[in-house]
């Protein structure tokens, strides 16, 4: 039997009724917190989204206005492409006209010369109308220009191709002899170029007939320049050591004091090793100029001719001028020693009428040689061990062919050597294209 409580009944439903809703409230809250947690979830993933939107949108906006951009660019390039042209230089065009001529010889080997006397010429129209080149205005837009290139078969180093741009009053290809023979250079008094024996002649202390190859640093002198427009050049320096002209046995004085004939000396087959770089040691350095190795380029062989070298002996009293007794006895080559007339013909002292006048040295730009002494071509006739040259004091006087002096060498150039650029001084020679 259950006890009535009476009205403390009510008071224990009235707790009841507050655990229940207590304990509905704490439902109630985590059932809110757990849904609050779940909107939040929801709403950064929305913003993430929003955000990842926004940068893909950013994004692709940037690409568009970088695309865009380059777009302008290269219209604007392209346009400035059409209304102008980049101009060349004209040595840039006379090199291309040079390399177009290869090509187009490259794929017509039978239209080439033959013969070392035969020449072969083609037109700039004929390379461009092969596509081998652009037409001449597309590389200089501001002359009216043409060109040509003429094709020559060398004696030992293949092909030989002169470029000729013709580009009015503005600009003419020129040749070397051409830069140096006209009115404006020569002269009949004072240091300069001089007609002399059927040519020219530099004749003075202080001439300005510098040259070199645009290959090399060494410098040469341009000599004479004679009827047929044929250039003597001379090496400005000597050799860094001293060679003997020859040391034969000969029989007049029963020693090696060498044999005066230039043909078969010594110094002779040493030249032609020099020229065919056929030196028998490669360390040595007594064929060096100024610590340069004297070797002939591909490209200066081309250039360079097959003269006749005066080698004749001559008297020590003959005051001939004009390489009659020098000349008497000739040999081919490509590369040789300076004959005496012309170390005479350089002096403008009228007291230098022999060669082995003191008086040579003077007013003579060949008698500058740093106190070098050095060989020349020709033997004496009065004997036939004695050879000319000329000693540190800068004049010319005779020794034995075995003695030892250094080298200057003599080349020759045709009347198809271009200058690219120079006025002819040491600081800025003729620089031979």
């Amino acid at each position: 039997m259950v006890k009535n409580l009476g009205p403390n009944n009510n008071r224990y439903k009235d707790i009841q009724q507050k655990l229940n809703d207590s304990e509905k409230t704490e439902e109630l809250d985590a059932q809110i917190e757990e849904d609050d947690s779940e909107d939040i979830e929801v709403e950064i993933k929305k913003n993430e989204k929003l955000a990842k939107k926004q940068f893909r949108d950013r994004l692709v906006k940037m690409m568009f206005i970088i695309i865009f951009v380059v777009v302008i660019i290269l219209v604007i390039g392209f346009i400035v492409s059409l209304v102008s042209k980049k101009d060349y230089t004209y040595t840039e065009v006379e090199n291309i006209l040079t390399s177009a001529a290869k090509s187009y010889f490259s794929d017509h080997k039978s239209k080439l010369p033959a013969t070392t006397s035969q020449k072969v010429e083609i037109s700039d129209t004929v390379l461009t109308a092969g596509e081998y080149m652009k037409p001449i205005s597309d590389y200089i837009s501001s002359d009216t220009c043409s060109g040509k290139v003429l094709v020559q078969k060398s004696d030992e180093e293949g092909y030989y191709y002169i470029a000729y741009l013709d580009c009015g009053e503005n600009y003419q290809t020129i040749e070397l002899y051409k830069k140096i023979v006209n009115n404006k250079n020569i002269v009949t008094d004072g240091y300069g170029l001089y007609a002399l024996n059927d040519g020219y002649a530099y004749r003075g202390k202080e001439v300005n007939n510098y040259v070199k190859f645009s290959d090399s640093d060494l410098l040469w002198r341009i000599i004479k320049i004679n009827s047929s427009n044929e250039m003597t050049l001379l090496s400005d320096d000597t050799t860094i050591n001293g060679f003997t002209w020859d040391d034969r046995y000969n029989n007049l004085t029963e020693t090696n004091s060498g044999i005066n004939k230039y043909k078969n000396s010594e110094i002779s087959i040493f030249i032609d090793k020099i020229y065919h770089n056929n030196l028998d040691d490669d360390s040595d350095d007594s064929y060096y100029f100024n610590e340069e190795s004297f070797v002939f380029s591909k490209k200066t062989k081309a250039k360079m001719l097959t003269f006749k070298a005066c080698v004749g002996n001559r008297s020590t009293s003959d005051t001939t001028r004009d390489g009659s007794a020098e000349c008497s006895e000739v040999v081919d080559t490509k590369v040789s020693l300076l004959p005496v007339y012309d170390f005479i013909n350089a002096s403008l002292d009228p007291n230098c009428t022999t060669a082995i006048a003191p008086d040579c040295q003077n007013y003579n730009y060949l008698s500058l040689n740093n106190r070098s002494s050095y060989w020349l071509a020709n033997g004496v006739t009065e004997n036939t061990y004695r050879v000319y040259g000329v000693d540190e004091s800068g004049y010319i006087t005779e020794h034995y062919a075995n003695n030892l002096k250094r080298l200057k060498l003599v080349i020759h150039l045709g009347d198809d050597v271009m200058v690219e650029s120079g006025k002819g001084t040491k600081k800025n020679p003729y620089i031979i294209r």
